[in-house]
């Protein structure tokens, strides 16, 4: 996982002041499952299902002081498309 264009809340600000984060580059595990359903000879649906494991470090910048966090992602992402094949 890339990150980029990190940016603080307000409520963060509020809390730290003017604060700039940073999230370290992470690799993770991923799961996905699918299926494609024909809907002619040439058109099908196509429907999957990821789950993935992130963990990255997150490091807070406020005021002179640095703060570092551990982040744990794990998403499910829903998918649908339709195909052709030539």
């Amino acid at each position: 996982m890339i990150f980029y264009d990190e940016d603080s809340t307000a409520s963060l600000e509020n809390t730290l002041g003017s604060t700039t984060v940073e999230i370290d580059d992470s690799v993770g595990i991923a799961f996905q499952a699918g299926v494609d359903i024909q809907i002619t000879d040439k058109w099908f649906l196509n429907f999957d299902l990821k789950w993935i494991d992130i963990k990255a470090e997150t490091t807070l910048r406020s005021n002179g002081t640095n703060r570092t966090v551990d982040v744990d992602l794990d998403p499910f992402l829903f998918g649908v498309g339709i195909g052709f094949k030539f």
